[in-house]
């Protein structure tokens, strides 16, 4: 089997639609560029949108580098899974799973 192109992050995003997505990334990240980030949103939000979720999908920014921004993406969040009715996933409080920033470890 032939691919005429290779996937891409929006492409695996995509395949969450229409449950809740929320994607979170940091002004000065140097493995995901803000811009190319911000346009690879914008495709899974138009897959969103023609499933009928457009509100389902988030882009948090952060004010830093490569991280998790807990204190910014755990209310979007709990709003984005309110927002999706149905999803029993959502009743879990899921902001008790993680409460502080993940960081790589550097050797």
């Amino acid at each position: 089997m032939e691919y005429d192109r290779e996937l891409d992050m929006s492409d695996v995003a995509a395949l969450i639609a229409p449950r809740p997505l929320v994607l979170v990334i940091g002004t000065s990240d140097p493995i995901n560029p803000l811009e190319w980030t911000r346009r690879a949103f914008e495709e899974v939000r138009r897959i969103y949108r023609a499933a009928g979720a457009e509100d389902c999908c988030r882009l948090v920014v952060g004010a830093e580098g490569h991280r998790f921004y807990a204190a910014e993406a755990w209310p979007v969040f709990e709003e984005v899974c309110r927002v999706s009715s149905g999803d029993r996933l959502c009743d879990f409080p899921l902001r008790n799973v993680v409460q502080t920033p993940i960081r790589p470890r550097l050797r």
